[in-house]
């Protein structure tokens, strides 16, 4: 992820080359090579050669400025030094022995654990370089310590065979602010921007980052009543319809999402068993049809083309609380619409056809191990159980307590993240804005 030598590196092993006269040296030939410059520029308009105090005084301001600019960026570095050397000690990261040649016989770090540092204007990136000694093992544990060192959230950690990478974010993801054209709606930690066009194929998430659907498809949003849940989707849908979609919904509770029947076509929303199986059962035939005509037996087919490629519209399936549906439709109809959900879910990036999944329950009962892992973006919304987030994001992580409707954490498989991410879904502020309205005139737009 980043270059060796990017990285200052810190460790306890004592440096006796480091002093002042190093610099003092430096800085006395800066001086002799700049007043030496400026002499032979003036001493191109004098009669006679000589070095003159105007000369001096300018190559010494020069010099003391260049001092002064590089004592400002060692400052942080400074920091970081002592933080990271305090950290090695206090967690014992070394070994000594005792100086038989010193007439004291005082200790000597004898083994040092290294640690590199990056910062930029955006992270600030540790890295404990590993050695195959007795702390390499030791090397992917110090996610709080850290944390608490720098007092930053953890927002990366890169695992390699050689070396991990604790990555720091210096800028806070902000949450985007949605608002239609004549909305003047103001949040606190909201991005002051309006509800505009998304890249075709990739839908913003926050400030910083967007999930590209197209490249990594299919997401599983979790999260419990009053965690936000609701009002995400309803983005995502809005989302989709920017890019034309086709979009259907699956409701067996009835709830908020089976309130799009009023705006969507007919037949693109359900909630019966009967109804769900029919939309599962379109959409499936839609991707069949879409792989016939483009697909690896067909003349149009072109090799690493995809539904952009071919100029054809996503589809998107919407289906909240499957655990709803398992409970009010008989074991035919389940294994039915799970088969077309596995079918769509391996098959469907290809040809532009996707599911997004919500549940209140993210447990193997309702989403099976082989579709969840299918899934590229990950988000729980509020806060739930260790065995909730495991579910979710598939392994354990030691996650904090969130607070406030529409925060909890996010993942995105396939583009290098190892830990969840914290997440502020976009804000939504019901009392200026219409969501149903707005899908309508998304709709209508497409229709």
């Amino acid at each position: 992820m980043f270059g060796v030598k990017e990285f200052h590196t810190v460790d306890l092993f004592e440096d006796y080359g480091k002093s002042n006269k190093s610099f003092l040296i430096g800085y006395a030939i800066v001086f002799f090579i700049v007043c030496g410059l400026i002499t032979e520029f003036f001493n191109l308009f004098r009669e006679y050669p000589k070095v003159g105090l105007f000369e001096i005084i300018f190559a010494a301001l020069i010099t003391i400025g260049l001092a002064l600019y590089i004592k400002s960026k060692s400052t942080k570095n400074e920091d970081i030094e002592k933080k990271l050397e305090q950290f090695l000690k206090s967690n014992e990261l070394y070994v000594y022995d005792y100086d038989i040649k010193s007439e004291d016989k005082r200790k000597k770090i004898i083994e040092s654990v290294v640690l590199g540092y990056k910062l930029d204007d955006e992270n600030l990136v540790i890295r404990y370089f590993i050695d195959g000694g007795r702390f390499s093992l030791q090397a992917t544990e110090f996610d709080k310590q850290l944390s608490a060192l720098f007092n930053l959230d953890l927002t990366e950690k890169n695992i390699q065979k050689r070396m991990v990478d604790y990555v720091f974010t210096l800028k806070p993801e902000e949450r985007i602010n949605v608002q239609n054209n004549e909305s003047n709606n103001k949040h606190d930690d909201v991005v002051e921007a309006k509800y505009t066009e998304n890249v075709l194929g990739s839908i913003a998430l926050n400030s910083k980052l967007s999930w590209e659907y197209s490249k990594f498809p299919h997401a599983l949003i979790a999260g419990a009543t009053g965690g936000g849940k609701t009002f995400f989707i309803n983005y995502l849908v809005m989302e989709f319809l920017k890019d034309k979609s086709e979009v259907y919904a699956c409701d067996p509770k009835q709830a908020d999402l089976y309130a799009l029947k009023r705006v969507l076509p007919e037949k693109r929303v359900g909630y019966s068993g009967g109804q769900i199986a029919s939309i599962m059962r379109r959409v499936n035939e839609e991707m069949e049809y879409r792989y016939q005509e483009y697909g690896p037996d067909s003349d149009k087919y072109k090799y690493g083309h995809n539904y952009l490629d071919y100029g054809l519209k996503p589809v998107v399936v919407f289906f909240d609380e499957i655990g709803a549906f398992k409970a009010i439709s008989d074991k035919k109809v389940t294994d039915e619409v799970y088969a077309y959900m596995r079918s769509i879910i391996l098959r469907g990036r290809q040809m532009g056809v996707f599911m997004i999944l919500s549940t209140q329950q993210p447990n193997a009962d309702n989403i099976p191990t082989e579709i969840r892992d299918q899934l590229a973006l990950n988000v729980s919304l509020g806060n739930m159980s260790n065995s909730g987030y495991r579910m979710i994001f598939g392994d354990s992580y030691d996650l904090k307590k969130v607070e406030g409707e529409g925060t909890g954490y996010y993942m995105i498989n396939g583009i290098g993240m190892d830990i969840p991410k914290p997440f502020k879904s976009p804000y939504i502020d019901i009392k200026n804005f219409d969501v149903i309205s707005e899908i309508e005139k998304l709709q209508n737009k497409i229709s």
